[in-house]
């Protein structure tokens, strides 16, 4: 029970970090997209001065240039660990080559063994010995070539905790922090890179989307990425339509382009949106 009202409250935080409306569907797709968005989320930076009128709206990413849309696209690959199955960073794209089949089952084996449970609600968190990046060093690098500190910060939920080497600098076991109710991704034990082991739920309900840009510079642009999403769809195609904007801001460093603010629709609950469902 306890487990089933913190992902509720997850829930609810994230509606919070959007800017979510719920309308009368439009007679056709292309009506939906074209509607005005009536509720938006702050972007991060004092000096955009909150959000106004955008000065453009897209179909697509056109408004970027090659580095910012294959920076966008990587994003959007690499979030989905922070967002639904951090767990998967041990398979796929990320999987180390070197390591056989078989080795990797007798790695898995072990690594379920050394399974461990954070936070006050006893997350399962296991380190990922198949993985390319199964050292926290390794890993943190690669995400710090797709987003900015304070963004990889945002997304791990390493702002949820006082002291910060409750999930970063982790090496005694017998003291696991058992305050934290939200769920972090990922853990540095040791050094060693854990991954939260619960998978989360992604949405085919969304129907449409399109791009608001707000500010282009040489040195940062941001934009809402605006979601359409529909009760149970493809299976009903009527009924009430709900937007959501979403903040993205990519800005120019020493290193290069990163993103700041980012989050993927394709993972965002919207579920207690509907209303008398």
């Amino acid at each position: 029970m306890k487990k089933i009202l913190s992902i509720i409250l997850i829930i609810l935080l994230a509606l919070s970090a959007a800017g979510c409306t719920g309308e009368e569907a439009p007679s056709s797709q292309a009506e939906t997209s074209s509607q005005e968005v009536s509720s938006q989320a702050e972007p991060s930076s004092e000096e955009s001065g909150g959000p106004g009128e955008p000065t453009n709206v897209y179909q697509d990413l056109s408004f970027l240039n090659e580095e910012q849309q294959e920076l966008f696209a990587r994003g959007e690959q690499v979030s989905f660990l922070f967002s639904k199955a951090p767990s998967d960073i041990g398979g796929g794209e990320f999987r180390d080559p070197t390591i056989s089949d078989a080795e990797g089952d007798e790695l898995s084996r072990k690594d379920r063994e050394d399974e461990i449970e954070w936070g006050k609600y006893g997350w399962p968190y296991g380190p990922v010995s198949t993985s390319l990046y199964r050292n926290w060093d390794d890993f943190e690098k690669m995400i710090l070539e797709i987003y900015t500190e304070e963004c990889f910060w945002e997304l791990n939920g390493m702002n949820a905790v006082e002291d910060v080497r409750d999930i970063n600098a982790i090496t005694d076991l017998n003291n696991l922090n058992r305050e934290c109710k939200k769920r972090v991704s990922f853990l540095n034990v040791n050094g060693r890179l854990y991954a939260q082991m619960g998978i989360g739920t992604g949405t085919d309900e969304l129907v449409a989307e399109e791009y608001e840009l707000m500010e282009q510079t040489e040195d940062r642009v941001f934009f809402y990425r605006v979601c359409f999403y529909q009760y149970n769809y493809p299976y009903e195609t009527g009924g009430e339509i709900v937007r959501c904007s979403f903040p993205f801001e990519l800005l120019r460093t020493p290193e290069g382009w990163r993103i700041q603010q980012f989050m993927n629709g394709h993972f965002f609950h919207h579920y207690p949106l509907w209303k008398d469902k």
